[in-house]
């Protein structure tokens, strides 16, 4: 993963979109989701930041587990590999564009978990 301008990234998440809005981002996950009983016991949130590129690319994921209060907390780990890769897998991201130009950007994805399966927004 190579930034177009490691000088200028934004902090504009709100420009970073997702082709088919909110939903078909859902849609997506939850697609390709593959919920296991022993992921029952996780109820909570997976913060994850990561950098759309100019070239609708991904790269620099960065994840945080919290629990149902917002606290750190753990997961199984085969259900935080397999939250991540799928995260990872996502391509249809469209990059910022700021000031008439084609921007590197973060993105912030939040997805909510109750007794291990992902919940809609």
């Amino acid at each position: 993963f190579k930034l177009c301008d490691s000088t200028q990234v934004l902090h504009k998440r709100a420009l970073v979109k997702y082709k088919g809005g909110t939903k078909a981002l859902e849609n997506d996950l939850i697609s390709q989701f593959n919920y296991k009983s022993k992921y029952q016991s996780f109820n909570g949130y997976f913060i994850i930041r990561f950098v759309v590129n100019c070239n609708d690319e991904t790269g620099r994921f960065r994840m945080q587990i919290l629990d149902q209060n917002f606290k750190s907390t753990n997961c199984p780990k085969e259900l935080e590999i397999h939250i991540l890769k799928i995260t990872k897998a996502l391509k249809n991201w469209n990059h910022a564009f700021y000031k008439g130009k084609a921007m590197d950007c973060y993105r912030f994805l939040i997805i909510k978990m109750e007794k291990g399966k992902i919940i809609k927004a």
